[in-house]
């Protein structure tokens, strides 16, 4: 018991230490300043919606706006933690599934994301599980008995 809460004491000291080099690394990612101003007053996972939005922006030749409103929470967890209807982006001259395959071929793995799956004409996003523990577990930590009450200033 005492080596269990030792190790769960111990894994938060270093989530907390390494929260400077998340911020850091959070300040690289290919997002537009107003995606970034965003993330003061959104729901952590919108940090996942906004990177990859931004990363097929110049892949699918749409808007990152675009791309953002159309990525969506999943029904379930094995078909991702979100999912983008390739079919919503509205794209002439090809089928949607010959482009879902060729979206996720041209889909870069990241720090936050691994590469895409293709599901018919959709496209499944898995988040990397340390990244968003790191985002979310020092707002809880801060937060307290508050977190999760409002979906604002969730840092």
């Amino acid at each position: 018991m005492l080596r269990s809460r030792l190790g769960c004491f111990l894994r938060h000291k270093i989530i907390l230490k390494n929260m400077d080099s998340i911020a850091k690394s959070m300040a690289n990612l290919h997002v537009s300043a107003d995606a970034k101003a965003g993330f003061a007053h959104s729901n952590p996972v919108d940090v996942y919606r906004y990177h990859i939005s931004e990363t097929l922006a110049p892949i699918t030749g749409k808007p990152s706006s675009e791309i953002y409103e159309r990525l969506a929470w999943t029904q379930t967890f094995d078909k991702g933690d979100l999912g983008l209807p390739v079919p919503a982006l509205r794209i002439q001259g090809k089928k949607p599934g010959e482009l879902a395959i060729e979206f996720a071929e041209k889909f870069p793995e990241s720090e936050l994301v691994g590469k895409p799956i293709v599901n018919g004409t959709f496209l499944q996003f898995y988040f990397k599980p340390e990244p968003l523990s790191k985002l979310i577990i020092p707002s809880i930590l801060k937060k307290k008995t508050e977190y999760g009450t409002q979906m604002t200033n969730w840092a």
